[in-house]
Protein backbone atom coordinates (compact mmCIF):
# COMPACT_ATOMS: atom_id res chain seq x y z
CA UNK A 1 0.00 0.00 0.00
CA UNK A 2 1.26 3.49 -0.85
CA UNK A 3 0.53 6.84 0.84
CA UNK A 4 1.40 10.24 -0.62
CA UNK A 5 1.03 12.42 2.49
CA UNK A 6 2.37 12.20 6.03
CA UNK A 7 -0.99 12.65 7.88
CA UNK A 8 -2.52 9.65 6.09
CA UNK A 9 0.56 7.55 6.90
CA UNK A 10 0.47 8.61 10.57
CA UNK A 11 -3.23 7.76 10.76
CA UNK A 12 -2.62 4.29 9.29
CA UNK A 13 0.20 3.58 11.77
CA UNK A 14 -1.87 4.80 14.72
CA UNK A 15 -4.87 2.69 13.75
CA UNK A 16 -2.75 -0.42 13.08
CA UNK A 17 -0.94 -0.25 16.44
CA UNK A 18 -0.19 -2.27 18.40
CA UNK A 19 -1.06 -5.62 16.80
CA UNK A 20 -1.56 -4.96 13.09
CA UNK A 21 1.53 -3.02 12.09
CA UNK A 22 3.17 -3.88 8.79
CA UNK A 23 6.52 -5.74 8.85
CA UNK A 24 8.03 -3.30 6.31
CA UNK A 25 7.82 0.48 5.92
CA UNK A 26 9.48 2.59 3.24
CA UNK A 27 9.58 6.40 3.42
CA UNK A 28 10.79 8.36 0.38
CA UNK A 29 11.22 12.12 0.86
CA UNK A 30 13.90 14.43 -0.48
CA UNK A 31 14.30 16.90 2.39
CA UNK A 32 14.28 14.51 5.34
CA UNK A 33 11.91 16.49 7.59
CA UNK A 34 8.91 14.23 7.08
CA UNK A 35 11.09 11.11 7.20
CA UNK A 36 11.82 12.00 10.82
CA UNK A 37 8.14 12.64 11.55
CA UNK A 38 7.16 9.31 9.97
CA UNK A 39 9.88 7.51 11.94
CA UNK A 40 8.69 9.13 15.19
CA UNK A 41 5.13 7.95 14.52
CA UNK A 42 6.27 4.38 13.88
CA UNK A 43 8.62 4.29 16.87
CA UNK A 44 5.88 5.61 19.14
CA UNK A 45 3.45 2.96 17.84
CA UNK A 46 5.95 0.13 18.33
CA UNK A 47 7.30 1.32 21.68
CA UNK A 48 4.61 3.08 23.76
CA UNK A 49 7.08 3.19 26.67
CA UNK A 50 9.83 5.70 25.93
CA UNK A 51 12.32 3.65 27.97
CA UNK A 52 12.11 0.80 25.41
CA UNK A 53 13.06 2.95 22.43
CA UNK A 54 16.80 3.13 23.14
CA UNK A 55 17.19 -0.65 23.08
CA UNK A 56 14.47 -1.39 20.55
CA UNK A 57 15.54 0.85 17.65
CA UNK A 58 18.61 -0.14 15.61
CA UNK A 59 19.84 2.46 13.11
CA UNK A 60 21.90 1.39 10.08
CA UNK A 61 23.24 3.27 7.07
CA UNK A 62 22.35 1.86 3.65
CA UNK A 63 25.85 2.36 2.30
CA UNK A 64 27.53 0.54 5.19
CA UNK A 65 25.11 -2.21 6.24
CA UNK A 66 26.08 -5.83 5.58
CA UNK A 67 23.99 -8.93 5.04
CA UNK A 68 25.20 -10.28 8.36
CA UNK A 69 24.03 -7.14 10.22
CA UNK A 70 20.65 -7.19 8.57
CA UNK A 71 20.16 -10.94 8.79
CA UNK A 72 20.93 -11.14 12.51
CA UNK A 73 18.59 -8.28 13.41
CA UNK A 74 15.82 -9.36 11.01
CA UNK A 75 15.57 -13.02 11.98
CA UNK A 76 16.57 -13.18 15.67
CA UNK A 77 14.29 -12.33 18.62
CA UNK A 78 14.60 -8.86 20.24
CA UNK A 79 16.82 -8.53 23.29
CA UNK A 80 15.46 -6.88 26.47
CA UNK A 81 12.46 -5.45 24.60
CA UNK A 82 9.33 -7.06 23.20
CA UNK A 83 9.96 -5.62 19.70
CA UNK A 84 12.76 -4.47 17.43
CA UNK A 85 12.75 -1.79 14.73
CA UNK A 86 15.58 -1.86 12.17
CA UNK A 87 15.84 1.59 10.61
CA UNK A 88 17.97 1.59 7.44
CA UNK A 89 18.66 5.19 6.44
CA UNK A 90 19.79 6.12 2.91
CA UNK A 91 18.24 2.89 1.69
CA UNK A 92 18.78 3.99 -1.91
CA UNK A 93 22.43 2.96 -1.43
CA UNK A 94 21.65 -0.63 -0.41
CA UNK A 95 23.57 -3.11 -2.53
CA UNK A 96 21.55 -5.24 -4.94
CA UNK A 97 22.62 -8.34 -3.04
CA UNK A 98 21.04 -6.93 0.15
CA UNK A 99 17.79 -6.12 -1.62
CA UNK A 100 17.71 -9.71 -2.91
CA UNK A 101 18.49 -10.92 0.62
CA UNK A 102 15.49 -9.00 2.00
CA UNK A 103 13.20 -10.45 -0.66
CA UNK A 104 14.35 -13.99 0.11
CA UNK A 105 14.58 -13.71 3.90
CA UNK A 106 11.27 -11.91 4.45
CA UNK A 107 9.55 -15.20 5.21
CA UNK A 108 12.15 -15.92 7.93
CA UNK A 109 11.60 -12.58 9.67
CA UNK A 110 11.04 -12.81 13.41
CA UNK A 111 7.43 -11.76 14.08
CA UNK A 112 8.57 -9.14 16.60
CA UNK A 113 11.01 -7.47 14.20
CA UNK A 114 10.05 -4.58 11.90
CA UNK A 115 11.92 -2.81 9.12
CA UNK A 116 11.90 0.91 8.29
CA UNK A 117 13.67 1.99 5.11
CA UNK A 118 14.13 5.70 4.40
CA UNK A 119 15.47 7.25 1.21
CA UNK A 120 15.73 10.74 -0.26
CA UNK A 121 14.85 9.34 -3.67
CA UNK A 122 14.01 5.88 -4.98
CA UNK A 123 12.50 5.04 -8.39
CA UNK A 124 9.13 3.30 -8.25
CA UNK A 125 10.52 0.80 -10.77
CA UNK A 126 13.37 -0.29 -8.46
CA UNK A 127 13.20 -3.76 -6.96
CA UNK A 128 13.44 -2.37 -3.40
CA UNK A 129 10.48 -0.02 -3.92
CA UNK A 130 8.37 -2.76 -5.50
CA UNK A 131 9.23 -5.22 -2.73
CA UNK A 132 8.45 -2.72 0.06
CA UNK A 133 5.10 -1.83 -1.53
CA UNK A 134 4.23 -5.51 -1.90
CA UNK A 135 5.24 -6.53 1.63
CA UNK A 136 4.32 -3.40 3.57
CA UNK A 137 3.56 0.31 3.54
CA UNK A 138 5.19 3.01 1.39
CA UNK A 139 5.08 6.74 2.13
CA UNK A 140 6.22 8.51 -1.03
CA UNK A 141 6.25 12.29 -0.64
CA UNK A 142 6.97 14.09 -3.88
CA UNK A 143 8.82 17.42 -3.57
CA UNK A 144 6.24 20.14 -2.99
CA UNK A 145 6.07 23.54 -4.61
CA UNK A 146 6.97 26.31 -2.11
CA UNK A 147 3.40 27.63 -1.99
CA UNK A 148 1.99 24.12 -1.45
CA UNK A 149 4.37 23.55 1.44
CA UNK A 150 3.56 26.94 3.00
CA UNK A 151 -0.17 26.18 2.75
CA UNK A 152 0.33 22.88 4.61
CA UNK A 153 2.49 24.57 7.26
CA UNK A 154 -0.12 27.30 7.73
CA UNK A 155 -2.83 24.67 8.21
CA UNK A 156 -0.62 22.83 10.73
CA UNK A 157 0.13 26.02 12.70
CA UNK A 158 -3.50 27.16 12.91
CA UNK A 159 -4.47 23.68 14.14
CA UNK A 160 -1.76 23.82 16.79
CA UNK A 161 -3.14 27.16 17.99
CA UNK A 162 -6.62 25.63 18.28
CA UNK A 163 -5.27 22.66 20.24
CA UNK A 164 -3.72 24.90 22.90
CA UNK A 165 -6.70 27.34 22.80
CA UNK A 166 -4.70 30.32 21.57
CA UNK A 167 -6.05 33.02 19.28
CA UNK A 168 -3.58 33.33 16.39
CA UNK A 169 -4.69 35.69 13.59
CA UNK A 170 -4.18 34.22 10.11
CA UNK A 171 -1.90 37.05 9.01
CA UNK A 172 0.44 36.39 11.97
CA UNK A 173 0.39 32.65 11.27
CA UNK A 174 1.32 33.39 7.64
CA UNK A 175 4.16 35.64 8.76
CA UNK A 176 5.52 32.95 11.07
CA UNK A 177 5.36 30.38 8.25
CA UNK A 178 7.29 32.75 5.96
CA UNK A 179 9.87 33.37 8.67
CA UNK A 180 10.36 29.62 9.06
CA UNK A 181 11.59 29.44 5.47
CA UNK A 182 9.19 26.58 4.77
CA UNK A 183 10.93 24.37 7.35
CA UNK A 184 8.64 22.41 9.67
CA UNK A 185 11.33 21.89 12.32
CA UNK A 186 12.06 25.63 12.45
CA UNK A 187 8.35 26.43 12.60
CA UNK A 188 7.84 24.04 15.53
CA UNK A 189 10.79 25.57 17.35
CA UNK A 190 9.53 29.15 16.86
CA UNK A 191 5.98 28.18 17.86
CA UNK A 192 7.21 26.67 21.13
CA UNK A 193 9.20 29.85 21.86
CA UNK A 194 6.09 31.96 21.32
CA UNK A 195 3.98 29.71 23.59
CA UNK A 196 6.56 29.98 26.37
CA UNK A 197 6.71 33.75 25.92
CA UNK A 198 2.95 34.42 26.00
CA UNK A 199 2.28 32.02 28.88
CA UNK A 200 -1.39 32.08 29.90
CA UNK A 201 -2.29 34.93 27.55
CA UNK A 202 -4.95 33.75 25.08
CA UNK A 203 -4.36 36.11 22.17
CA UNK A 204 -1.06 36.21 20.27
CA UNK A 205 -0.16 39.66 18.96
CA UNK A 206 2.42 41.05 16.50
CA UNK A 207 4.63 42.24 19.36
CA UNK A 208 4.83 38.65 20.66
CA UNK A 209 6.27 37.48 17.34
CA UNK A 210 8.64 40.41 17.17
CA UNK A 211 9.89 39.67 20.69
CA UNK A 212 10.94 36.05 20.26
CA UNK A 213 10.58 34.74 16.69
CA UNK A 214 13.49 34.79 14.26
CA UNK A 215 13.21 35.28 10.50
CA UNK A 216 14.94 32.19 9.07
CA UNK A 217 13.68 32.75 5.54
CA UNK A 218 16.73 34.68 4.34
CA UNK A 219 18.06 33.05 1.19
CA UNK A 220 21.65 31.81 1.14
CA UNK A 221 23.94 30.69 -1.68
CA UNK A 222 24.01 27.20 -0.22
CA UNK A 223 20.19 26.94 -0.46
CA UNK A 224 20.55 27.75 -4.14
CA UNK A 225 23.32 25.16 -4.50
CA UNK A 226 21.24 22.48 -2.80
CA UNK A 227 18.36 23.21 -5.18
CA UNK A 228 20.77 22.79 -8.12
CA UNK A 229 22.02 19.44 -6.79
CA UNK A 230 18.40 18.25 -6.35
CA UNK A 231 17.53 19.38 -9.86
CA UNK A 232 14.90 21.71 -8.37
CA UNK A 233 14.97 24.38 -11.10
CA UNK A 234 12.09 26.40 -9.70
CA UNK A 235 13.69 26.88 -6.28
CA UNK A 236 17.16 27.45 -7.77
CA UNK A 237 15.81 30.24 -9.99
CA UNK A 238 13.71 31.78 -7.21
CA UNK A 239 16.57 31.87 -4.69
CA UNK A 240 19.15 32.75 -7.37
CA UNK A 241 17.18 35.80 -8.53
CA UNK A 242 16.72 37.06 -4.98
CA UNK A 243 20.42 36.66 -4.27
CA UNK A 244 21.31 38.51 -7.46
CA UNK A 245 19.04 41.40 -6.51
CA UNK A 246 20.78 41.67 -3.12
CA UNK A 247 24.34 41.09 -4.40
CA UNK A 248 26.86 43.56 -5.75
CA UNK A 249 26.90 42.00 -9.22
CA UNK A 250 26.80 38.43 -10.43
CA UNK A 251 30.52 37.56 -10.23
CA UNK A 252 30.61 36.80 -6.47
CA UNK A 253 27.59 34.48 -6.90
CA UNK A 254 29.21 32.69 -9.84
CA UNK A 255 32.34 32.06 -7.79
CA UNK A 256 30.38 30.91 -4.73
CA UNK A 257 28.38 28.47 -6.81
CA UNK A 258 31.51 27.22 -8.56
CA UNK A 259 33.13 26.73 -5.15
CA UNK A 260 30.16 24.59 -4.08
CA UNK A 261 30.48 22.42 -7.19
CA UNK A 262 34.23 22.12 -6.66
CA UNK A 263 33.89 21.12 -3.00
CA UNK A 264 31.22 18.54 -3.89
CA UNK A 265 33.52 17.17 -6.57
CA UNK A 266 36.43 16.86 -4.10
CA UNK A 267 34.22 15.17 -1.51
CA UNK A 268 33.05 12.66 -4.10
CA UNK A 269 36.61 11.90 -5.29
CA UNK A 270 37.85 11.34 -1.73
CA UNK A 271 34.88 9.05 -1.01
CA UNK A 272 35.41 6.98 -4.16
CA UNK A 273 39.09 6.54 -3.24
CA UNK A 274 38.11 5.32 0.24
CA UNK A 275 39.78 8.32 1.85
CA UNK A 276 36.85 9.81 3.72
CA UNK A 277 39.14 10.81 6.60
CA UNK A 278 40.65 13.35 4.21
CA UNK A 279 37.23 14.95 3.72
CA UNK A 280 37.24 15.99 7.38
CA UNK A 281 40.85 17.19 7.04
CA UNK A 282 40.02 19.41 4.05
CA UNK A 283 36.51 20.34 5.19
CA UNK A 284 36.57 20.30 9.02
CA UNK A 285 33.01 21.66 9.28
CA UNK A 286 31.66 18.55 7.51
CA UNK A 287 30.87 16.00 10.20
CA UNK A 288 28.07 13.62 11.12
CA UNK A 289 24.74 14.13 9.39
CA UNK A 290 26.00 17.16 7.44
CA UNK A 291 28.79 15.09 5.87
CA UNK A 292 26.33 12.30 5.08
CA UNK A 293 23.98 14.78 3.41
CA UNK A 294 26.73 16.37 1.31
CA UNK A 295 28.03 12.97 0.18
CA UNK A 296 24.53 11.91 -0.76
CA UNK A 297 23.98 15.05 -2.84
CA UNK A 298 27.36 14.69 -4.56
CA UNK A 299 26.66 11.07 -5.52
CA UNK A 300 23.20 11.84 -6.84
CA UNK A 301 24.49 14.73 -8.94
CA UNK A 302 27.47 12.70 -10.20
CA UNK A 303 31.09 13.40 -11.01
CA UNK A 304 30.56 14.13 -14.73
CA UNK A 305 27.81 16.66 -14.04
CA UNK A 306 29.95 18.38 -11.41
CA UNK A 307 32.82 18.67 -13.90
CA UNK A 308 30.50 19.94 -16.63
CA UNK A 309 28.90 22.39 -14.19
CA UNK A 310 32.25 23.95 -13.27
CA UNK A 311 33.07 24.34 -16.97
CA UNK A 312 29.68 25.99 -17.62
CA UNK A 313 30.28 28.52 -14.84
CA UNK A 314 33.81 29.28 -16.09
CA UNK A 315 32.46 29.84 -19.61
CA UNK A 316 29.65 32.00 -18.23
CA UNK A 317 32.08 34.21 -16.34
CA UNK A 318 34.16 34.66 -19.51
CA UNK A 319 31.05 35.65 -21.50
CA UNK A 320 30.11 38.23 -18.88
CA UNK A 321 33.60 39.74 -18.86
CA UNK A 322 33.39 40.07 -22.64
CA UNK A 323 29.97 41.75 -22.27
CA UNK A 324 28.39 39.17 -24.56
CA UNK A 325 25.15 38.86 -22.55
CA UNK A 326 23.11 40.56 -19.80
CA UNK A 327 24.01 39.20 -16.35
CA UNK A 328 20.39 38.52 -15.27
CA UNK A 329 19.73 36.56 -18.44
CA UNK A 330 22.96 34.56 -18.20
CA UNK A 331 22.45 33.84 -14.49
CA UNK A 332 19.03 32.30 -15.17
CA UNK A 333 20.40 30.33 -18.11
CA UNK A 334 23.28 28.90 -16.07
CA UNK A 335 21.00 27.83 -13.22
CA UNK A 336 18.62 26.13 -15.65
CA UNK A 337 21.51 24.32 -17.36
CA UNK A 338 22.96 23.17 -14.03
CA UNK A 339 19.59 21.79 -12.91
CA UNK A 340 18.77 20.16 -16.23
CA UNK A 341 22.13 18.86 -17.52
Amino acid sequence: MRYLALPAFEKQVKEAAPDHLSPVYLVVESEGEEVLEAAKALIKALFPKEADRGLGVHRLEGEEVTGNDLGTLWTSPPFLTSRRLIWVRQAEFLKKSLVLFLEQECIHRHPSCFLLLSASSLPKQSSLYKWAEKEGIVLDISPKKPWEKNKELLHWLLNQALLVKKSLPAFLAGQLVRWSGGNLAVLKQEWQKILLYVGDKKEIEPLDLAAVAVDASVDTPWEMGEAVFRGDMETALLVGRRLLQEAQGVFPLLRQLRGQLESQYQILVFSEMGREDEIVTHFPYLRGSLLTKRLQMARQYGKKRLQKGMLLLDQGEARLKNAEVEEFLLWDLLLMQLCDQ
